[in-house]
């Protein structure tokens, strides 16, 4: 049931903001796009391919790590589109 669920709910995620990505044109929304189409690999790696290693490091950890790196731009960008909006009133 879980794997199937953050299936669904990493997919919604990424069309919400592929869609958005295409209307606003912004590069925070392309980074929110890399950061799920990430997530979504990592966890289809982890769910169809547990044993799969890269080294001596499970193949599900490297897009991991990546989709953290990208979740934390994407935040530090959404704060400072924010504050420049709320500083521009």
């Amino acid at each position: 049931m879980m794997p199937t669920l953050l299936f669904v709910i990493y997919t919604i995620h990424l069309a919400v903001f592929s869609y958005l990505g295409v209307r606003h044109r912004e590069v925070v929304y392309g980074i929110l796009v890399a950061t799920f189409v990430l997530l979504l690999a990592a966890h289809a790696l982890r769910t169809f391919a547990p044993t799969l290693q890269i080294g001596s490091v499970a193949a599900f950890w490297p897009p991991r790590v990546a989709s953290w790196i990208f979740a934390a731009t994407g935040l530090v960008l959404l704060v400072r589109r924010y504050l420049k909006r709320r500083a521009a009133r």
